[in-house]
């Protein structure tokens, strides 16, 4: 009965290859809520600062990392239909609408509007000048130099709506009369199609990486050959392009990757055909935002912009992408993977054992478990050997079943299994390790506590994880039937180990359920070193799940936030946080080296591929001054400033605010920065955040340089992107102010020296005038009394006359002395 049912299993099992779904992208999605101006997204356009323009039914959006700058009727754009955005050498933004008019956009103004009127551009392509090329509607095809327009081919009936280069010679144009047109390089017509391709109308026109010509229709995809009598066909499309979803479909755009990854938009969905040839289509169940896609853009960092009618849509370059589970309704996280060859991997997820082949994204179901069983993978065993329903059962590669070996004692739980000679296997359970030897199991005594992870490491020792008692390692003796050489490593951080895996190099690595992962070193037999990494080493979580290494001797851990790298260094490794860039903070429990630089990971939504890109190696990019402000106090007093200005600013506007951001666009929210305010108090560099803003208020008067800088995912920081500005001292504290001061008190006191001088010269005027009025009365005195005297001594011998004379005399000389009197 039970080979009917293992032959009736495999046939089913054969009958149904599941190949469908394959791998799906994560998308990151922008929509109204978000900022954007209009969610029906007609063309994206990178700047040569690195800024996304979005063109939309219902205005232009300008995304800079960090938030959409939106312009529309309201604030000076001519016409809210936006047709696409192109950019001159001097960068100027060149807008045109679908009303035929152009505007020109400077420093996220409308500077100059109707540039041209009445000419309907339906693109803008830039020219090796620094020009824009302009395909019309009618009008053919144009050059705008400035305001002046060069004719590049002459009007007619039709328009033009993409071009692409065949070689130096030809040029292909879609367009909407006869789908395709080949220009030769002075734009005539050098051959076309002969009838209008079943009344469809072109959308694009691109080349591939193998020089295939591809035209985008509104009735489908067409391969299109050209021959040397100029003649133009429409070969059958080629496997697996030959499907109506991309054959029947509007097919509005077209790019391919580098490694041969083809996307093609189309309003069924977006389509992704691998370089294996596997299709999958995307739409609204698989994140995104409507399955009519608009447009397909690739930036500088490769990742990819997909417009649609309902939103913008991102799909970073190093985005995971979840491969097809059986169990889809409700992901599980996957309990194995496991490879066995370099295109196959064994994994289980919830019910369901499959075998998925990553080349071509196919699967084949291998069994599907009963509820409530376990499957547990034997590490070491060839071929691989599986416990599963209490058997010991082996993988067949080419039936692609389980068949079982022998019935093994049940036990309370496996949890994980080894082997060290293919002979021996070694079982953790909830009461210890059973041992299998000699086609029996038998519960060993020595380890009676829960044993997470038995590992059996290439020199034959056993090593032993256990839920709450720690690491162990053992050797068993196979005759003896005992267990030697026990080590009981006392020294981890952590006695909850949750994790065994041992590297190329015979190091063994641990992960704990609550101190990070530990690397045992043995330098010499018994000498061990232990090297820890934990949150406070760099780790995104001490919860470590499982861990692996990659062909270039990387470690990778999975984590509770996700997945860390830890990057092979001289002398050690450095912590590499991988799911903060890639906005990957999925709960992981597994992760198992595929190829090269494939990996996969199982978590909480299922399982997932990851490609590792080595974004760590990324440089930091140059940071954008976005708008800086300056004024009085409050942000609605501020008045802002082009940041190429150097500014002098009264004393009264010492307030400033500057945002700042940079156009990477890999994982915008874990882009950190970091900023200073040279000339103030604190000159130190601030911690590294994703703060894209800084204010500061009552500045000092001085001459101030702000500078900012983004940290890289490389650690390292980029260039210093910086904006000088002055802030005048108050007129009380100016040089021109105290010099004034000086004068003025020099002048005061030269004023009070001059009027005592003055003072002093008018009072010896006085005294020299007294002295004179002195001189000249006490003379006259004198000479009176003098000449009296003299009349006297003549008239001694007539006493009435001397009497008189001498009475004169003693009234001069009163006179004199009450003169005197008078003048003191």
């Amino acid at each position: 009965m039970q080979k009917f049912f293992r032959i009736s299993l495999f046939t089913l099992m054969q009958f149904v290859a599941i190949c469908s779904s394959g791998q799906q992208p994560i998308f990151k999605t922008y929509t109204v809520s978000d900022g954007l101006v209009n969610n029906s997204v007609r063309k994206v356009f990178q700047d040569s600062k690195g800024f996304l323009w979005i063109a939309t039914w219902e205005g232009l959006s300008k995304y800079d990392g960090n938030r959409f700058t939106n312009f529309t009727e309201s604030n000076g754009l001519s016409h809210n239909l936006v047709n696409d955005v192109g950019e001159t050498k001097d960068g100027d933004i060149y807008v045109a609408m679908n009303n035929g008019s152009v505007d020109v956009i400077t420093r996220d103004e409308v500077k100059q509007k109707n540039i041209l009127q009445n000419v309907i551009i339906n693109k803008l392509l830039p020219t090796t000048k620094g020009n824009l090329m302009a395909l019309t509607d009618n009008s053919g095809i144009i050059e705008i130099e400035g305001k002046k327009i060069n004719r590049i081919s002459e009007p007619n009936s039709t328009s033009f709506y993409s071009l692409v280069a065949l070689n130096d010679s030809l040029i292909a144009a879609a367009t909407d009369t006869i789908p395709i047109h080949i220009l030769n390089r002075q734009f005539h017509v050098w051959a076309a199609s002969k009838k209008r391709l079943y009344q469809a109308t072109a959308n694009c026109v691109f080349k591939d990486l193998q020089n295939r010509l591809w035209l985008g229709t509104t009735r489908g995809l067409k391969l299109v050959a050209i021959n040397a009598k100029r003649g133009i066909t429409f070969p059958t499309l080629p496997a697996p392009f030959n499907t109506p979803i991309i054959s029947q479909s509007n097919v509005t755009s077209i790019f391919q990757q580098k490694n041969g990854s083809y996307w093609i938009g189309t309003e069924r969905g977006l389509i992704n055909i691998s370089p294996g040839g596997h299709l999958i289509q995307l739409t609204e169940k698989d994140g995104l935002p409507s399955r009519s896609v608009s447009y397909i853009f690739n930036d500088r960092e490769n990742n990819l912009w997909i417009g649609t009618t309902m939103g913008l849509a991102k799909i970073i370059a190093a985005s995971p992408e979840k491969i097809y589970d059986p169990a889809q309704e409700s992901p599980h996280p996957a309990q194995l993977i496991k490879k066995i060859s370099n295109e196959d991997i064994l994994i289980l997820s919830g019910n369901f054992f499959y075998r998925y082949n990553f080349r071509t994204g196919e699967t084949q179901n291998i069994a599907q478990l009963r509820k409530e069983t376990g499957l547990v993978y034997v590490t070491n065993s060839i071929p691989s050997l599986f416990i599963y329903d209490n058997q010991l059962q082996v993988y067949d590669v080419h039936s692609n079943q389980l068949n079982p070996i022998k019935k093994i004692a049940r036990a309370n739980n496996f949890f994980s299994a080894t082997t060290t000679n293919q002979q021996n296997i070694f079982i953790g359970t909830f009461d210890g390790i059973m041992i299998y030897a000699g086609n029996k199991a038998v519960l060993d005594a020595t380890f009676t506590m829960r044993i997470n992870n038995v590992l059996a490491d290439r020199k034959g020792n056993l090593w032993i994880g256990t839920w709450d008692h720690g690491l162990y390692r053992a050797r068993y003796n196979e005759e003896k039937k005992q267990w030697e050489d026990i080590v009981h490593f006392t020294q981890l951080p952590d006695n909850h180990i949750r994790s065994l895996f041992e590297d190329s190099k015979g190091n063994l690595w641990a992960g704990t359920r609550f101190n990070g992962v530990v690397e045992i070193r043995e330098k010499a037999p018994g000498n061990f070193e232990f090297i820890h990494f934990s949150q406070q080493t760099g780790l995104s979580s001490n919860w470590i799940g499982d861990i692996t290494e990659d062909e270039k001797e990387n470690i990778w851990l999975a984590t509770m936030s996700g997945l860390d790298k830890l990057i092979k260094k001289e002398n050690g490794f450095s912590v590499f946080n991988y799911s903060r860039i890639i906005n990957f903070f999925i709960t992981t429990n597994l992760v198992a080296h595929i190829q090269g630089n494939k990996l996969l990971c199982s978590t909480l939504l299922g399982t997932y591929q990851i490609k590792d890109e080595e974004l760590e190696q990324l440089s930091p990019m140059p940071v954008a001054l976005t708008k800086i402000g300056l004024g009085s106090s409050g942000q609605n007093e501020l008045a802002f400033y082009n940041p190429s200005e150097k500014l002098i600013l009264s004393y009264s506007k010492n307030h400033a605010l500057f945002e700042f951001t940079s156009p990477a666009f890999l994982n915008e929210g874990e882009i950190l920065y970091s900023y200073r305010l040279k000339g103030s108090g604190d000159t130190a560099w601030s911690h590294p955040s994703n703060s894209h803003s800084v204010q500061y208020a009552s500045l000092e008067p001085g001459r101030y340089q702000f500078e900012v800088r983004m940290l890289g995912w490389n650690g390292s920081y980029g260039p210093i992107t910086s904006f000088l500005f002055t802030v005048n001292p108050p007129y009380w504290e100016t040089w021109w102010f105290y010099t004034l001061i000086g004068f003025g008190i020099a002048f005061i006191l030269f004023s009070l020296y001059r009027y005592r001088i003055n003072h002093l010269l008018r009072l010896q005027k006085v005294r020299n005038t007294i002295a004179t009025d002195l001189h000249d009365d006490i003379g006259s005195t004198l000479t009176n009394i003098s000449i009296l005297s003299e009349l006297s001594k003549k008239n001694l011998e007539e006493p009435q006359t001397a009497e008189k004379l001498l009475q004169r005399i003693t009234e001069e000389s009163l006179a004199s002395q009450q003169a005197l009197d008078d003048i003191i």
